[in-house]
């Protein structure tokens, strides 16, 4: 039932996103050669300020559509009849939350694409290049051989800090919808208040974690020092941004299950 969610999430989301997609590539396309052969003027000035502005629409359309998606076919009209199907609120939600991970990666991958069609010629590739080989060298001379896993580890934990994120919005528009008047206001309000304290809640069990796990790495990591960065940073950042996600999706489960309030 879940692939079954997905498909229809991913045709209702992207319906109004890949027309954007598509323009931004567009307008790329036709900026690259006022690029490539340093061109200026009104109509260049015009192209890249109409590029910008899809760059931003693409931005503003992906987080639109997070919050769209999950609040009507959830708390909304739609919520009717979402919620007669034989499907958990969990796995509800994980539609919801998969979609928008989706939504994001392909934002960031679209406007990573437009930027490669302005731009990409044999220079530009040798400059990536070298950056690349810089920042590779710098990265393994700081963390030696345990460089590998703690690549992995800021990739885990984008991942996290995004799901968080998405789950943050949702438990936010699910608190809002709790009360009759005044929804979208309190819901704003709450999301607010709920990055400001979960963010100094972090900072604080990060603390803790860093003291606390001082020698733990060399424990389960071998050959990982106790003094490592993986071990006294990142490591409690992945442990509490985990945390605070699994909180925060039983926070949206239960309103879901037990709290419910359509419009």
């Amino acid at each position: 039932m879940l692939i079954k969610l997905l498909k229809y999430e991913f045709r209702a989301a992207f319906r109004e996103l890949i027309p954007l997609y598509i323009a931004l590539l567009g307008i790329a396309v036709l900026l690259r050669p006022f690029y490539l052969y340093n061109l200026s003027g009104s109509l260049t000035g015009i192209t890249a300020l109409v590029y910008a502005a899809l760059i931003v629409a693409v931005m503003v359309m992906s987080c639109l559509t997070i919050i769209q998606r999950f609040s009507k076919t959830m708390l909304g009209a739609e919520g009717y009849l979402m919620h007669t199907l034989p499907v958990s609120a969990t796995v509800h939600i994980f539609s919801k939350l998969i979609t928008a991970m989706v939504i994001v990666g392909a934002g960031f991958l679209v406007g990573t694409v437009s930027m490669l069609i302005i731009a990409a010629d044999s220079s530009f590739f040798l400059l990536i290049r070298a950056l690349w080989e810089e920042f590779v060298l710098d990265f393994y001379r700081i963390f030696g051989q345990n460089g590998l896993v703690m690549s992995f580890g800021l990739l885990l934990l984008s991942f996290f800090q995004s799901a968080r994120w998405i789950l943050m919005i949702y438990a936010a528009a699910c608190i809002g919808h709790l009360f009759s008047r005044g929804r979208a206001v309190i819901s704003v309000l709450t999301y607010v208040v709920m990055s400001a304290v979960l963010g100094e809640a972090q900072v604080f069990v990060n603390e803790l974690l860093y003291t606390a796990m001082g020698g733990a790495p060399a424990t389960f990591l071998p050959g990982f020092d106790s003094t490592w960065v993986f071990g006294q940073s990142l490591l409690p950042q992945l442990l509490t941004t985990l945390l605070i996600s699994i909180a925060l999706f039983c926070v949206v489960r239960y309103i879901l299950e037990n709290r419910l309030n359509l419009e």
